[in-house]
């Protein structure tokens, strides 16, 4: 899960998500729009290693990134 923050501006969150997550430009965009006006949104599913793994990546990046079991 990505976080929203008042730090990190649209293009470089779109460009990480691209980046670490694998997304395309239009599923960046909507990802980046969507834990903007919600505040979170979950960015992939993964088995539990390569979410580990997207989380670092993304935290290492300087996002507030979680991880955690599918409800």
């Amino acid at each position: 899960m990505l976080h929203n923050d008042d730090v990190n501006v649209f293009c470089v969150v779109q460009h990480l998500l691209r980046k670490a997550c694998g997304h395309d430009a239009e599923q960046a965009q909507r990802q980046t729009l969507a834990i903007h006006e919600s505040g979170s949104a979950v960015v992939g599913t993964y088995d539990r290693k390569t979410a580990e793994e997207v989380t670092f990546r993304l935290m290492r990046s300087g996002l507030h990134a979680t991880f955690g079991r599918a409800r």
